[in-house]
């Protein structure tokens, strides 16, 4: 599939048989009950790191037109050099159609369709690694900008462009912090038809915060740099700002600059239930660091992402009557399952005596902790270790329910302490024979904790 995408790309037909064939395996052929683009997040923002068959197809294309770019002529690259340099002969600039973030007005219906579409990825690439302090802002190119519009349209300007008229510090004066004069311009111009016309439309498509940061004295930046950023020679730079070989350059990298923001719905959801702003870096980190049997983990995730099938939610579907099965009487909600019904009062109280066992010193936990985990502070051992127990506790709270529901069962409090204490026993003994943990956790707290139960 590497080999089809940078030689030739994919049909959007194939795109989309393999597309749902990894929707469908991910979700046992059933509707997908997260957005697709948040499932394609990182582990440490709520996603899953899925891959998005566009962003692969667009990340290979990047990197080939990169490699081209930086490469001296060869067999290999003489086609494309051909065709990414099409209008160097008309505006006088080295690679013009690569400096560009927006293309729109130019004809490029004669360059193959594989080169278009390779093409138009780095004009969207580029348009999305830019940070913004005056420099940056003097750097970037007028014309061809996706940021820089008259009439929503792109600037090309053949004259300016071919008297070395093309970034936004050859139009400023910087002692004056305004725009150049006229006659400056009129003077640096062979061609002097339209020009008027030509320069008012350039002033007028700087946009306003654009000048407004080039006119004060700080240099801090508008908006945070991304990961990656282009230059004006067309070498992609680090957050450090060295410049990363196409060799070096990662797929998922690209991936990460071209994808378009997302927040996962249930953080907001979360938010608004308790009224708060949760830090939810730490969570989803916390959650990633975490190490223990994979189901747990999983299960913790859907909980977070509110997917999990409560009496509640099965109920909005019309396929219950929404009412818990450990105490027959409430509706059965994830905060109720796991803090408020009183039929688990008892097992909460045995949490909290294993964590006073443990951090010798008295532990208050609150519904939030139990439905999306003990995050505040510095992210410590003792934080990851908490998590730890309270994503076993929950798990063996469903796994006792999905018990009494499916074997028409009774509930009885001492089973899920019991069951509680042989999971932590069966993931601490697993935990304690991986190195990986060593790094993580303070052995002599697991160690206890396996002695407390």
């Amino acid at each position: 599939m590497g080999f089809e995408t940078e030689m030739r790309g994919i049909p959007e037909k194939y795109k989309k048989e393999v597309n749902d064939l990894i929707w469908k395996f991910l979700w046992d052929n059933k509707p997908n009950q997260i957005e697709r683009n948040v499932c394609c997040l990182n582990i440490n923002e709520g996603g899953m790191g899925m891959i998005n068959i566009d962003n692969f197809v667009k990340s290979k294309q990047i990197k080939f037109i990169y490699k081209i770019i930086n490469s001296e002529m060869d067999s290999w690259n003489a086609i494309g050099k051909h065709w990414l340099q099409k209008y160097d002969n008309k505006f006088g600039v080295d690679f013009f159609l690569c400096k560009c973030s927006d293309i729109k007005g130019l004809d490029i219906a004669s360059i193959p369709k594989y080169y278009q579409d390779a093409i138009q990825a780095w004009n969207n690439f580029l348009g999305s690694c830019s940070t913004e302090s005056k420099n940056d802002i003097l750097d970037k190119n007028i014309f061809g900008n996706s940021e820089i519009k008259f009439n929503r349209n792109p600037l090309f300007f053949q004259s300016f462009l071919r008297n070395n008229i093309f970034k936004i510090n050859d139009i400023w004066d910087k002692n004056n912090n305004t725009f150049v004069d006229n006659q400056t311009i009129f003077n640096r111009l062979d061609d002097k038809r339209n020009w008027i016309s030509e320069w008012a439309k350039i002033k007028k498509s700087i946009p306003e915060n654009f000048v407004k940061k080039l006119k004060s004295d700080d240099n801090e930046k508008i908006k945070k740099s991304l990961g990656l950023k282009i230059d004006s020679n067309l070498n992609i730079r680090n957050h450090n700002n060295k410049i990363i070989v196409p060799k070096e350059l990662k797929l998922k990298n690209i991936q990460k600059e071209i994808r378009k923001p997302i927040t996962p719905k249930c953080q907001f959801k979360w938010d608004t239930i308790y009224e708060k702003k949760f830090n939810w870096i730490s969570i989803w980190y916390i959650l990633n660091k975490i190490k223990c049997k994979q189901s747990i983990i999983q299960f913790q995730w859907k909980c977070l992402h509110n997917i999990v099938y409560s009496e509640y939610r099965l109920q909005k579907m019309g396929k219950s009557d929404g009412q818990c099965h450990f105490c027959k009487n409430e509706i059965e909600s994830l905060m109720h399952l796991f803090y408020r019904c009183h039929k688990i009062k008892h097992v909460l109280d045995e949490l909290k005596h294993i964590f006073n066992s443990i951090f010798e010193k008295n532990i208050v936990l609150v519904e939030e902790n139990l439905i999306i985990g003990v995050y505040e502070g510095e992210i410590t051992e003792n934080l990851l270790l908490m998590n730890l127990v309270i994503c076993i506790l929950k798990w063996v709270i469903w796994k006792t329910r999905n018990y009494i529901k499916y074997n028409k069962s009774t509930y009885r409090e001492a089973i899920v302490i019991t069951n509680l204490k042989n999971e932590l026993r069966s993931n601490i003994q697993m935990m304690i024979k991986n190195p990986e943990v060593r790094n993580l956790y303070n052995i002599r707290k697991l160690q206890l904790l396996l002695d407390t139960l």
